[in-house]
């Protein structure tokens, strides 16, 4: 099987030792993205918001693009944020500022993946992971680390085009595998076609050292975002290339980017499928049901964050809101959600995470579900989410889906940039 995509759950150890991460008969592993909470147990809250993304790519190199902490019954802020230049996953503590678990590609394995722990924190979190599979997958890590002025490209040449990019960064001149001030929670998709860069993302941000606490977030067409000290947007960074081998992105509005790395994951699937992200909000009534896909999916991921608005540059963000941020995967068979909550506005901090076996799940910082949603189906040109909770309003964010690999006919591979053959894969069944 050329490129397939499957989604599962394990728990990081508490010693020092080896994990093997498998899905049965799924064939040859070539690489992972990783989505940490901080819940222990499915559907049972824990106080404390723990959240990171990383990735293994096709080559064994491992990165986080963001991983931080705000602290739960404090009576000023407690956050930080870090990243890894060589970790898939590392856990902070806002309440020492320091590494308190790293976690590293081992090898590739049957039907999986095999990571060590070598500095284990002392809670079990359990970790949300898309497992990539097939001889037409290639996943590259690489790094952008801006240096031109408000409006200019920079680009970075990964030796491959990208079909998807998958993205997360923190918002500091960090040195890797140290810890800072702010927590800053970013993750966003971008996808190619052979014509069209579509690309979604959504940050939240809660403030170090305060004594009452100030949440900020914003959702939008772009990867990242800045805000001023008002309620304006000061930079919108966006994907600009994807082909050629090259990975571009430039910085919008005023501000630039101040030297500060921006981490993606590329994957190449050799022409066999596609993926395509679209921007989605969790509906206050109905199922999720989106149709505008033009395939049918295999995998699909989803990313929410508690805006009832997009914006791209030019805008506000919402600073008033409670931090609800969720990230889910569903494949047909296996589905998780990965979910973190900070309460806006308060003297004493009030944070939460939260894992379920479901595609959606999310509470609020005071334990009380806001949505909760399973799979249903993947449809022609979609997917549906059976809706058991909605939320009071839409949460906006993105959907990712992966198409289905073609049982028979002729593979057409995707050539970059030929508009035409781009959107042609197969050939007739039989």
């Amino acid at each position: 099987m050329g490129a397939s995509v499957k989604v599962t759950q394990f728990a990081l150890r508490t010693t020092n030792g080896t994990t093997d991460i498998t899905i049965a008969g799924a064939g040859t592993c070539k690489g992972a993205v990783f989505v940490l909470g901080g819940g222990v147990t499915d559907e049972t809250v824990r106080a404390a918001l723990h959240a990171g993304y990383g990735w293994v790519d096709s080559a064994g190199n491992a990165s986080v693009g963001m991983t931080g902490n705000s602290e739960d019954n404090t009576g000023t802020s407690d956050t930080d944020s870090s990243w890894s230049a060589a970790n898939f996953c590392i856990v902070t503590h806002g309440d020492t500022g320091a590494i308190d678990g790293q976690y590293a590609f081992d090898s590739f394995i049957t039907d999986g993946i095999r990571i060590t722990t070598t500095n284990p924190d002392d809670v079990a979190f359990l970790v949300e992971v898309w497992l990539f599979f097939g001889s037409d997958t290639t996943l590259v890590d690489g790094t952008i680390t801006p240096s031109s002025s408000a409006g200019s490209e920079d680009t970075v040449d990964i030796g491959q085009d990208s079909d998807l990019l998958i993205w997360s960064h923190v918002d500091s001149t960090l040195a890797t595998d140290t810890a800072g001030n702010a927590i800053t929670i970013n993750l966003a998709i971008s996808t190619w076609d052979g014509t069209t860069i579509r690309q979604r993302g959504w940050r939240a941000q809660s403030v170090n050292n305060l004594t009452t606490s100030n949440i900020r977030q914003v959702a939008g067409p772009r990867l990242d975002f800045n805000f001023s000290s008002g309620t304006s947007i000061n930079r919108a960074m966006e994907c600009t290339t994807m082909d050629g081998d090259l990975v571009g992105i430039t910085s919008r509005e005023s501000d630039a980017p101040n030297d500060r790395p921006y981490r993606f994951l590329s994957v190449n699937f050799n022409g066999v499928i596609e993926a395509r992200v679209e921007e989605l909000e969790i509906p206050t009534s109905g199922n999720l049901a989106p149709t505008a896909y033009g395939f049918k999916p295999q995998f699909v991921a989803l990313g929410f964050i508690n805006v009832q608005s997009q914006v791209t540059e030019s805008g506000a963000f919402e600073a008033d809101n409670d931090c609800l941020t969720l990230v889910g995967a569903m494949d047909g068979t296996r589905e998780h959600c990965v979910s973190v909550s900070d309460e806006d506005a308060v003297g004493t901090t009030n944070t939460a995470s939260v894992t379920a076996d479901n595609v959606l799940y999310g509470t609020n910082a005071v334990d009380t579900v806001q949505v909760d949603g399973d799979f249903s189906s993947f449809d022609t040109n979609g997917f549906t989410v059976a809706m058991n909770t909605h939320p009071a309003s839409v949460l906006e964010g993105w959907g990712l889906a992966i198409e289905e690999e073609a049982t028979g006919g002729t593979v057409v591979p995707k050539l970059a940039g030929d508009g035409g053959l781009a959107g042609i894969r197969r050939g007739l069944a039989g």
